[in-house]
């Protein structure tokens, strides 16, 4: 009797847990697909790969003067965001903490850049990367579109 009781403690403990467990969200739209851009234009690709440490926050990016300048980057999701020349600063945010990247661009430019979560101390930090186009390409081909942010 002692044994069914710890059994059943046990297995009750279990599913618990595991029902607390949070699975890392992945992006479902459709496979990559280069953005055609206009010759007086750049193109930067933010992408972030797939990942269980951290995976189930969202790395949260913000484009400040643009439109449509939310998106939510999820596991095996990639957003092609075309710009004028000129300087493009992005804000990330994993735990309310915003994180400034910048990049200058030239017309006709395609940039790479790795987003994801980093731990730092206690809280986890939006982590940027910028990637060759020979290390970022068959990692990105794989990835989903995601979308902006909900208004």
């Amino acid at each position: 009797m002692r044994t069914s009781a710890l059994l059943f403690l046990f297995l009750l403990l279990a599913s618990g847990l595991s029902s607390c467990a949070v699975m890392p969200k992945s992006a479902t739209g459709p496979v990559f697909v280069a953005a055609q851009v206009p010759p007086d234009k750049a193109v930067v690709y933010f992408y972030r790969p797939h990942a269980l440490e951290l995976g189930a926050r969202p790395v949260f990016l913000s484009i400040p003067k643009e439109a449509d300048n939310c998106f939510s980057m999820v596991n095996s999701g990639y957003k092609a965001h075309v710009a004028a020349p000129g300087r493009l600063t992005v804000m990330g945010s994993v735990s309310g903490e915003n994180v400034d990247f910048g990049l200058t661009l030239k017309a006709g430019e395609t940039r790479y850049v790795k987003v994801q979560p980093k731990s730092s101390g206690f809280t986890p930090r939006a982590d940027f990367q910028e990637i060759s186009a020979g290390a970022a390409l068959p990692e990105i081909r794989q990835f989903r579109l995601i979308d902006v942010c909900p208004k």
